[in-house]
Order: C-alpha cells, then sequence, then structure tokens
C-alpha cells in the first residue's frame, strides 16, 4: 500500500470510528485507487460521488466523456468519503441497478462506453464504480444537454465551444485519415518499387541468358564449320 493511500484509508477510519460506526469492514471490498479518490474528501476533476442510482444522470457521464474521463461513485455520501452502499447486496438487486447504470451510458450521444464494477458487497453497502473514459467524439444527452467536467463540476458547454470543439476533432479525424492515407500510398510505392526491381532483374537475368545462349550457338557453329572441314581433308 502506498503512503498516499494509507494516509487516506487511516484518516477514514479515525473519521468513521468517531462518528460511533463500525470501522472492522469499512473497506472491506474496497480497491486501493477507490481509497485513494475517496481519501480526497472533495469531488475532483477526474471524480464525483452520488448516494444512489436514482441521483445519476446520462449527463453526469456525458461530463467525463467530454473532459479527460474520470470514475463516478454511486453510494457514496454526497462532500464525504463515506461509504453508504446503494440498496442491497443481492445479485439481483445489484444487477438491476447496474443495467439501469448501463442503459444510462447507451442512451447518450453517442453511447459512453462505461465500465461498471461493485465493490464492498460483503459490507452489504455495494459501492457501484463506474470509470468513463475520454470520448473522441463531442457527446451530449437524448435531450442535446452538452456538459464537461469544470472545477470539480458538471457544467454546460457553451454554443460557441461547442462549435470550437466540433471543428478541432473535424481537423484530427480529417488529419489522422490523411496520415493514414500517406501511410498507405507510400505502402503501395513501396511494393511497386519491390516489384519493379524484380522485373528489372528478371529481364536482366533474361537478357544474360539470351546471350548466353548466342554465345552457345555461335560455338556449335564453329564446332560444325571444324568438324566439316576436318573430314573433307580426310
Amino acid at each position: 500500500m502506498s503512503g498516499k493511500t494509507g494516509q487516506a484509508q487511516n484518516a477514514e477510519r479515525k473519521r468513521v470510528a468517531s462518528s460511533g460506526t463500525s470501522v472492522g469492514d469499512i473497506y472491506q471490498g474496497v480497491r486501493k485507487a477507490t481509497v485513494s479518490l475517496l481519501g480526497r474528501r472533495v469531488e475532483d476533476l477526474d471524480f464525483e460521488c452520488k448516494e444512489s442510482v436514482s441521483d445519476l444522470k446520462s449527463e453526469h457521464m456525458v461530463a467525463f466523456a467530454n473532459s479527460s474521463g474520470g470514475v463516478i461513485f454511486v453510494g457514496v455520501q454526497n462532500n464525504t468519503s463515506n461509504i453508504v452502499g446503494d440498496g442491497d447486496s443481492s445479485p439481483e438487486s445489484i444487477e438491476k441497478r447496474k443495467r439501469n447504470i448501463i442503459q444510462k451510458c447507451r442512451s447518450c450521444i453517442p453511447p459512453v462506453p462505461a465500465i461498471v464494477d461493485i465493490e464492498n458487497i460483503r459490507t452489504n453497502r455495494p459501492l457501484f464504480v463506474i470509470r468513463i473514459p475520454p470520448s473522441n467524439e463531442l457527446c451530449c444527452t437524448k435531450e442535446g444537454i452538452y456538459k464537461k467536467r469544470e472545477n470539480g463540476q458538471n457544467t454546460y458547454i457553451s454554443p460557441g465551444e461547442i462549435k470550437v470543439r466540433v471543428l478541432e476533432m473535424e481537423a484530427s479525424v480529417f488529419a489522422s485519415r490523411l496520415e493514414t492515407a500517406a501511410k498507405h500510398i507510400e505502402q503501395r510505392m513501396q511494393e511497386a518499387n519491390s516489384l519493379l526491381s524484380r522485373i528489372e532483374a528478371a529481364v536482366a537475368e533474361a537478357i544474360d541468358a539470351s546471350q548466353d545462349a548466342k554465345t552457345a550457338a555461335r560455338e556449335a557453329t564453329d564446332a560444325a564449320y571444324d568438324a566439316a572441314d576436318a573430314a573433307e581433308s580426310h
């Protein structure tokens, strides 16, 4: 365990203990990366906390996708690092809420390919961890809401910024396609040059073979004449 992760976990244990809550299993089944993020106690550019799936909206996923990506924790008390869990830990209940989260991600335009993990199940306080990668396209909700992460909050993207970001993305896509096309052309040219070299080598070999054949023919003719002259002299 790293020093920062250990300090975060110890600080949280002391805080929970002071509130009278049992701390024996507070981090049982919780990953170190989760402890490290929750140890900050303040939502940041790369993570956000929600108490329940019902508090989660598609625009929250959109905001992370339109920024540098990040993590949304569902089952954490707002503005704290207290894992309160969301609902019970029965497989049916967890699967239902997981499907709900995935459906909200898929309803975005384009769909947000989030990864949903469940931690802390053994304490009967399931924590849903939604990992959202940055998008190569500008995302919005089905209602047309564009948001981004800024100063630990989800803020609207102005029409002017939307235009700029779309143009930048299109320019990036065009440049990428142009680079791919250039590499493809270069590869084809290399293949053509290789084929031309093989053809030139084959032609040179054929010319050499032809010269050898002519030389052999002359030698055979000369030998025939010599044989004829020898026969006449006898």
